[in-house]
């Protein structure tokens, strides 16, 4: 299932080369993805991975103009080959209504010799980059142009048509690309001429046309050669990027996982992924490629906010350029965060914001004075206080303390009264935009986009108010897209009424009872505000949370051992999105973990467990 993602019109998918380079910048892992070896580059939609990849390719990195792009340039070793996933690579027959109709073998056929000739189409595009007079132009990657006369690219391409059976009526690159396109044209036209034929009939033509039978590696390999032996560079280097491997059909998926350990040397092999997949076993056997031995993963999220800060100030930066406005402080625009712990000391004297919140809950807290007391900590004095105590008692829990003072009203005798969610103020600021964007440059371009060009036309700062509309639409939009994705609780009638809202159903289980943990219950200088999948966890919700993962409404916390593609759930620890914590009432921060059924138990207990089922330990 192609999992949707919000902001879709900032999809560097449907971008040029050129396009994507104009405002790229380059995180931290990109200097990993340069180096010359295997890559899984694996984020949720909308994390970067197709930029990524797309700026791997000469034309982009022709144009690219960033102040750190020479230095960049002169590291790449490699010539990228960009392939995107596409729906020919083995559904055309379905898109016909026939597939039903055909026998297995053949839809696989039919569907690896489209995906062999779109591989194909790329390396003659990027072949044809390599030859052009305007790469020799280009100081730092003067290296990479192929001098290639007339007459040996006409010899070449006569070389190339021989091994990829192919006749192409002008002898070019560009006749053979045709060429190509023309086989891709053929290939889906196969499935209506066997309409009436028996599926042996099929099965032979199937076979006896040599083009359907081509490998991509192996016809890869001899143009390579080829091309290396004409240009008289034997030892460049051309890196495969395929983009997007959640939409291919498995058997491409696991063709290209095993081509990891390919022994090629000329051939590197660069994919992107989604995080969750359960048919990646093929990663996980005894011969297959070894994680850090053959490949290197690349993670495109943030499970601490922190993380993500520099790359989202630096993106802010270009996007200010972009509408001729100085760089500028991030603060400067958007104002401080709530959640910002002061790191001076006046920011706890008497009358700062951090005193007063902390003073006004601790008068209608009583958990919360009991905290202070037990801790010494007078609201009066705290900025007296020495520094490690401070910190460790003050500072730690200032993000809690702010939501649990905006959410949590007057005490009763029945208990705590809970104000009105609606509160996005609370989770405007610099560090809480860049937290709720999770560092994904498609969202930081929605959510941001509209309130820079407002920067730059005033030169004013952003009103809270202009962020909290800016932050509910973002939210908004994406709980919509949430409610999109199935979730199935089970086969009761009652439980596939209550999952109609999709993941909402799940995620707004898990994010009401972190709203009740960190506001409604006694306070806690830590709460629960991530969740451990456990042994207890029912298929239909594990289905449920790989999309949610897939989608970036949950975040992995990868454990020691640093797995980033996971086949199974279980195990694993995991926080929402901070996309959702407006809408929950909860902090940004990571908060402690706590198994995935007892949250949903106790769910249960207070009412609402017809949704949610757990088996019994």
């Amino acid at each position: 299932m192609l999992t949707p993602t919000v902001f879709e019109s900032f999809n560097a998918r449907n971008l040029d080369p050129q396009q994507v380079a104009r405002r790229f910048i380059p995180p931290t892992i990109f200097d990993d993805l340069i180096l010359r070896r295997h890559s899984l580059v694996v984020g949720p939609r909308g994390s970067g991975k197709t930029t990524l990849l797309k700026m791997l390719q000469l034309p982009a990195l022709s144009a690219w103009t960033h102040p750190s792009a020479d230095s960049y340039r002169s590291k790449v070793d490699f010539t990228g080959v960009f392939i995107a996933a596409d729906v020919s690579w083995g559904a055309q027959i379905k898109a016909l209504g026939l597939g039903r109709k055909m026998p297995d073998e053949v839809s696989g056929v039919l569907g690896l010799a489209a995906f062999t000739s779109h591989v194909l189409v790329a390396l003659l595009e990027a072949m044809r980059e390599c030859s052009s007079e305007a790469l020799a132009q280009i100081g730092t990657l003067r290296r990479h142009h192929a001098p290639i006369s007339r007459e040996n690219e006409v010899a070449l391409v006569e070389l190339i048509s021989t091994n990829w059976k192919l006749s192409p009526a002008v002898k070019s690159f560009y006749g053979l690309k045709l060429a190509l396109r023309n086989r891709l044209s053929e290939i889906a036209q196969l499935p209506r001429k066997f309409v009436g034929l028996s599926s042996l009939e099929i099965i032979t033509i199937i076979r006896e046309a040599d083009f359907l039978h081509l490998g991509f590696i192996e016809s890869c390999v001899f143009a390579i050669e080829a091309f290396n032996e004409t240009a008289q560079q034997p030892h460049r280097k051309w890196a495969l990027l395929f983009d997007e491997l959640e939409i291919a059909p498995d058997d491409i998926r696991q063709a290209l996982f095993a081509a990891l350990r390919s022994t090629d040397q000329r051939l590197i092999f660069k994919l992107s992924i989604s995080p969750y997949h359960q048919d990646i076993q093929v990663l996980r056997s005894s011969t297959s490629a070894m994680l850090g031995e053959d490949y290197q993963t690349i993670q495109l999220w943030y499970p601490r906010k922190e993380e993500g800060y520099s790359f989202s100030e630096a993106l802010l930066n270009a996007m200010l350029s972009d509408l001729n406005s100085k760089p500028a402080n991030p603060e400067d625009i958007f104002s401080k965060s709530y959640f910002d712990a002061d790191t001076q000391e006046i920011g706890y004297r008497p009358g700062s914001r951090t005193q007063k919140r902390f003073k006004s809950l601790a008068n209608r807290d009583e958990s919360f004075s009991r905290y202070l007391t037990k801790n010494v900590v007078d609201v009066d004095k705290m900025h007296l206080m020495s520094e490690t105590s401070r910190a460790g008692l003050v500072r730690k829990v200032t993000s809690l303390v702010a939501v649990r003072e905006a959410y949590r009203g007057n005490e009763t005798a029945s208990g705590a009264k809970e104000r009105s969610r609606k509160n996005p103020e609370l989770y405007t600021g610099a560090h809480a935009l860049f937290a709720i964007v999770e560092g994904n440059p498609r969202w930081f371009i929605g959510l941001v986009g509209s309130l820079l060009r407002e920067y730059a036309e005033t030169g004013r700062p952003i009103p809270r108010s202009t962020q909290a509309k800016a932050i509910t639409t973002a939210a908004s939009r994406f709980r919509a897209l949430l409610r999109t994705i199935p979730f199935k609780p089970g086969s009761d009638p009652q439980k596939r009424s209550l999952g109609a809202r999709g993941l909402l159903s799940l995620l707004d289980a898990i994010g009401d009872r972190f709203h009740e943990n960190v506001v409604i219950e006694d306070f806690s200088a830590e709460p629960t505000l991530s969740f451990i999948v456990d042994a207890n966890t029912t298929p239909e919700v594990l289905e449920a949370l790989g999309r949610a993962l897939n989608a970036g409404a949950i975040i992995l916390i990868p454990d020691v051992n640093g797995e980033m593609l996971i086949t199974s759930l279980r195990g694993k620890r995991f926080r929402l999105s901070y996309m959702l914590a407006p809408g929950y009432g909860i902090p940004i921060t990571l908060g402690r973990a706590a198994s995935l059924s007892q949250i949903l138990r106790t769910v249960g207990e207070n009412g609402e467990g017809s949704l949610f089922s757990w088996r019994e330990a």
